[in-house]
């Protein structure tokens, strides 16, 4: 098999598209969610859009922050580049991504049943 392969237990972080573009394209590195991330920290995590069934690309999840005062959440805007409060009011969470890449050509997978913001493994 040629090109990356993606692990029955890799996570696969399932993010809105609009907030994966940012991702991208515009140097969004604080992906926003209601819990910490405790389990894949300073692991390599799959992107795929919500939606779809592919994976785009990969980051590393650094490091996790929060729950976010009012005060972080607008001081590290620039990172989220989310709008308006906090997402989850004192449940908000940053997962810091580095290492941040788009794969050639989007990987198939398949969305697992309840798999709601992360998916471990390609579900094939």
């Amino acid at each position: 098999m040629c090109g990356p392969r993606i692990g029955q237990t890799d996570p696969i972080l399932v993010i809105l598209p609009e907030w994966l573009h940012k991702i991208y394209n515009d140097g969004k590195d604080w992906e926003i969610r209601s819990k910490p991330c405790k389990k894949h920290c300073g692991r390599k995590a799959w992107l795929a859009a919500s939606g779809s069934k592919a994976v785009s690309g990969h980051a590393v999840v650094k490091a996790w922050h929060g729950p976010l005062t009012e005060e972080e959440w607008a001081a590290n805007r620039s990172r989220h580049l989310v709008e308006g409060p906090r997402m989850y009011g004192n449940k908000t969470y940053a997962w810091e991504l580095s290492s941040i890449a788009r794969e050639p050509a989007d990987i198939p997978i398949v969305r697992k049943v309840g798999a709601i913001g992360i998916q471990l493994g390609p579900g094939m």
